[in-house]
């Protein structure tokens, strides 16, 4: 009886051993840490797996026929990430790896030192209570070009200091042609509410920057409209 509630024990051990492997095993196939660019296609099933590749700006995807393919990179936080291919968004957790569904060869990734950095300035604007602090933070969050950066000036709370919403504002102002191309019509809020500011300086920039915006916004629109009609004549010669 010894004998056998032995081998039960030991056959239990074995098991619970053989779980842990397979879980860690998945854990490093298929789970992709947070910088790590994901290549994969689809639209996937849930059954098809993902491959981490290294960062290096292309992928390599073995559901591709390994071919290479060169990406754009882009992540909104360290677990849920976004990467835009041609206006084909691709989203997924990464605690979720089957669930992900895209319509071409992507990646999913920032370099994880520079994620962490917006961040750390994203938290000095929102909650630092020294000025010179959020004015620092401001201005190095402007040198970034990324949905992360934009979105962490564009969302800022409401700041006391009228200081500190003019340099905000100058930001967005000198990141007028990305945000455009990034949000269209999306971002005029921002302006808007801005041109109500009870501190004049921050006014007369919002109008500024409301101008240039609505120029901005029309040679885009213009643009698009002219490869729309170059399309159409390429589809139907006269």
């Amino acid at each position: 009886m010894t004998y056998l509630n032995n081998r039960s024990v030991v056959k239990t051990g074995l098991a619970i051993i053989l779980i842990l492997v397979m879980a860690l095993l998945y854990h490093e196939i298929f789970v992709a840490p947070d910088g790590v660019i994901v290549g994969y296609t689809g639209p996937m099933k849930k059954s098809e797996s993902i491959y981490p590749v290294k960062k290096t700006g292309k992928i390599i995807s073995p559901l591709a026929g390994n071919n290479e393919a060169e990406v754009s990179v882009q992540a909104v936080d360290g677990s849920d990430f976004y990467s835009d291919i041609e206006n084909n968004v691709c989203q997924g957790r990464r605690q979720d790896p089957f669930n992900i569904h895209c319509n071409r060869v992507s990646v999913i990734g920032v370099d994880n030192a520079e994620l962490k950095e917006i961040k750390a300035l994203k938290n000095i604007l929102y909650n630092d209570t020294y000025v010179k602090q959020r004015m620092e933070a401001i201005k190095k969050l402007g040198k970034y070009r990324n949905k992360v950066s934009y979105e962490a000036l564009l969302n800022a709370p409401f700041d006391p200091h009228s200081e500190v919403r003019l340099e905000i504002l100058k930001q967005l102002y000198n990141l007028l042609p990305q945000l455009v191309k990034e949000y269209g019509d999306g971002i005029r809020y921002a302006f808007e509410l801005a041109m109500s500011d009870m501190h004049s300086p921050v006014a007369l920039l919002a109008q500024k920057a409301l101008e240039e915006f609505d120029h901005l916004n029309t040679d885009v629109s213009e643009n698009n409209n002219l490869n729309n009609n170059a399309q159409i004549n390429d589809d139907f010669p006269h």
